[in-house]
């Protein structure tokens, strides 16, 4: 199934579809939009923690940068030859700290992604699986989008996770290049990856899939 990227609003139907020749893909669909669902403020809390330590980190980079760009020796510093090194070593050590900072929610957002990939992949094959009963698969309600519909937002979804964290990955990449100017914008690179359009989506997704999670 080619899954486009669409507004997620469910079209209204007269009756509900029948559930028994889909049981089964009913139930991993449910397990795998509550976990998007939960894992959704997960993510959001990982990206907002790297924000602090990737703001300290461009701060250090223009220290660094200043005690790079000063003759210490054409100051009354020139009294302690070993200030600068000692300065620069501090420093180097105190943007590793930082870095480390950002790897600890980066693996949060990995497992996040490769839980969420996980569930899919389960979805997507028992959904496969049970094919034949494709008319009960279209069939949608005021309330309740059908699973076709669902399936595909959720493929959307995961999809957005996976390439945000790639994206991410490649943007911290390049930080052990010492390219002090790229590290002094990394705070800016970092919230242009956070895309209004996809939290936007993602919020009309677990919206309209709501009233199917919450159905006994």
């Amino acid at each position: 199934m080619k899954c486009g990227r669409s507004r997620a609003t469910p079209e209204s139907s007269p009756s509900l579809p029948p559930r028994a020749p889909l049981a089964g893909a009913e139930a991993s669909l449910r397990r795998a939009l509550a976990v998007a669902r939960r894992d959704s403020r997960a993510w959001d809390a990982a990206v907002a923690s790297c924000e602090a330590p990737l703001a300290s980190l461009a701060n250090r980079a223009e220290q660094l940068r200043c005690l790079r760009d000063v003759d210490l020796d054409a100051t009354p510093l020139r009294d302690f030859p070993d200030l600068g090194p000692r300065l620069g070593y501090k420093i180097a050590q105190a943007m590793e700290e930082l870095l480390a900072r950002v790897e600890e929610q980066m693996k949060v957002l990995q497992e996040l992604r490769d839980h969420l990939s996980g569930e899919f992949g389960t979805c997507w094959a028992t959904y496969e699986r049970d094919a034949p009963a494709l008319a009960a698969c279209l069939q949608r309600t005021a309330l309740r989008p059908s699973l076709a519909d669902m399936l595909a937002w959720l493929q959307d979804v995961e999809r957005m996770r996976r390439l945000e964290f790639v994206k991410r990955r490649l943007l911290l990449q390049r930080v052990g290049e010492q390219d002090l100017g790229y590290i002094q914008g990394l705070p800016q690179a970092w919230a242009r990856l956070s895309s209004k359009r996809d939290s936007d989506f993602i919020h009309d997704v677990l919206l309209n899939v709501s009233f199917f999670l919450d159905e006994n």
